[in-house]
């Protein structure tokens, strides 16, 4: 027989009659208590359903080679490797996968309609060749930080604008044409370094992103932020000057201008914002020097990197 159904017996481990079986291609282990599914890798197996099962992890690699369909729903699986989902066509509704890591897998597509369903939380998909996010991202209601830097996108489905649950988000690195974040005012953590074209941006709508990285810009204006700002990072843009509003950013704790050679001066006063850690290194003016007296408050916890270079070839 080609195909063996064991569904919704007890088993908890692999019968050793059935490990001297060679051509059973589908497999129904669901509802049972079987936890370790090395014992039937000795099967040609194309389909395998081992649903409700106490699985607590997918195996990797896989050992079925023609494996075309999985089905591991309802289990106890917490973490997901994305060659299972780029290779077979797998079922994980039912699973507390909160996150998923799809860093470096030389990827062009994210598989997402076979995450629909899962509470995630987390996607980690940088550093690949993803050419777009499908719309169906939408189907991840619960999705909070997406990470899609370092690849070949051109753009953002519109439907983005409708996460609500989203908190952060990094587009870093990419070849976006257009800005579609200008709707998502509820960020709170954005990352749009190395952004095509990006020179100008007005940020005082999102009223709770708490962190803003802008580096590697093309930028010469310090953009408008809210008060709400605790994480600024500029450098590497070609910022002319740091206007006063930014060092009295209410709750302003970390302020990097560094690698901005166009800054010839900084604000003379209103220095009130809680900076912790200041970055101005590689400034070409002197006058620099004296800025720790103008703190108008006792910053007693601030790092102050300053590095000077004067005019060095580099």
């Amino acid at each position: 027989s080609t195909q063996s159904t064991w569904g919704a017996t007890n088993l908890t481990t692999v019968p050793l009659g059935l490990c001297h079986l060679s051509t059973v291609e589908v497999l129904d282990l669901s509802n049972n208590y079987v936890d370790d599914l090395l014992g039937f890798k000795c099967f040609p197996l194309v389909k395998l359903n081992a649903s409700g099962c106490g699985l607590q992890q997918l195996l990797h690699p896989l050992p079925w080679i023609n494996l075309a369909h999985i089905d591991v729903s309802r289990n106890q699986i917490s973490k997901l490797g994305p060659q299972e989902l780029i290779s077979v066509n797998v079922q994980l509704q039912g699973n507390p996968i909160y996150h998923l890591d799809w860093t470096s897998q030389l990827s062009t597509h994210l598989f997402l309609e076979r995450m629909v369903g899962l509470p995630l939380v987390s996607l980690a998909a940088g550093h690949n060749f993803i050419l777009e996010v499908p719309t169906t991202i939408i189907l991840l209601c619960r999705l909070e930080n997406l990470d899609v830097s370092h690849n070949v996108i051109i753009g953002l489905p519109s439907v983005l604008k409708d996460m609500r649950t989203l908190r952060s988000l990094d587009v870093s690195r990419n070849h976006m044409i257009v800005h579609p974040v200008s709707s998502m005012i509820w960020l709170r953590f954005l990352y749009l370094r190395t952004v095509p074209g990006f020179s100008s941006f007005n940020f005082r709508l999102f009223t709770q992103l708490e962190e803003l990285h802008v580096d590697r810009n093309d930028l010469s204006t310090v953009p408008a932020v809210f008060t709400s700002l605790r994480w600024f990072s500029l450098n590497l843009n070609k910022i002319t000057h740091l206007p006063s509003w930014v060092v009295s950013l209410p709750r302003l704790e970390y302020l990097d201008v560094s690698k901005n050679p166009r800054i010839t001066h900084l604000p003379s006063g209103g220095w009130s914002a809680p900076i912790r850690f200041l970055n101005l290194a590689h400034p070409r003016n002197s006058n620099l020097a004296s800025i720790g007296t103008r703190f108008d408050r006792d910053l007693t916890a601030i790092c102050i990197i300053f590095i000077c270079i004067f005019a060095i070839a580099m």
